[in-house]
């Protein structure tokens, strides 16, 4: 075998520590690159779950997103329908159930007394007001009291001009057919306004006004 320097004793020392301390390095390289390799594979692995669960975080929140939308579509679509049912509601021509001609009835024939008149006094401007007045007075007119009851047309105005109420001239001498009207027409379930209103204008202090205002 003809190497270079085969022969001589220096240059084959110098090649055995040489190749010796080469090998060493190489070796420790490979090493190197291995661990690098390990620790590399390992972050990659790392890396793939940490993505993986960030995509699944990420699918997980768009999909409490989406079902948050739609249950809140489902909500507004209820109160939606709600505000329709209540429209429609209020458009339907006011009138006296039977239940309330009933209890009305009761209640006449276990608390009247004496006799009395008052006035329905019917919002012109509400559709429905005048005939649901004039069917409170022949209810009232045809009840077994003696009451007169008649119905004007009105132009009523103010802040509040919804529903029913009593008007009296003066708060500090209530008639008692008021107090019998209201707690006759509140017992039947009728959505008079609590307390009577006082109207200075009107011409007797014995006078009774029962208002047909507005639906809501």
């Amino acid at each position: 075998m003809a190497l270079p320097g085969w022969n001589s004793v220096e240059t084959t020392g110098f090649l055995h520590d040489f190749f010796e301390l080469g090998g060493i390095i190489l070796f420790l390289v490979v090493v190197g690159f291995e661990l690098l390799a390990y620790f590399y594979g390992h972050r990659k692995d790392d890396l793939v779950a940490a993505k993986a669960q960030q995509t699944e975080q990420n699918h997980q929140a768009a999909e409490d997103r989406r079902k948050a939308e739609v249950e809140g579509l489902q909500k507004q679509l209820v109160e939606a329908d709600k505000k329709v049912r209540e429209l429609d509601r209020l458009r339907q021509p006011r009138h006296l159930t039977d239940e309330q001609k009933a209890k009305l009835t009761k209640f006449i024939r276990e608390n009247s007394k004496g006799s009395t008149s008052f006035t329905i006094k019917a919002q012109a401007s509400e559709s429905d007001a005048r005939a649901y007045a004039d069917e409170i007075a022949s209810f009232f007119n045809a009840a077994p009291i003696n009451w007169r009851v008649t119905v004007d047309n009105a132009v009523i105005m103010g802040p509040d001009t919804s529903g029913i109420w009593i008007s009296i001239k003066d708060g500090r001498a209530i008639p008692q057919a008021a107090g019998f009207l209201e707690a006759a027409l509140t017992d039947a379930g009728l959505p008079i306004k609590k307390d009577a209103k006082i109207d200075p204008g009107m011409s007797s202090p014995d006078e009774i006004w029962l208002s047909v205002g507005n639906r809501k």
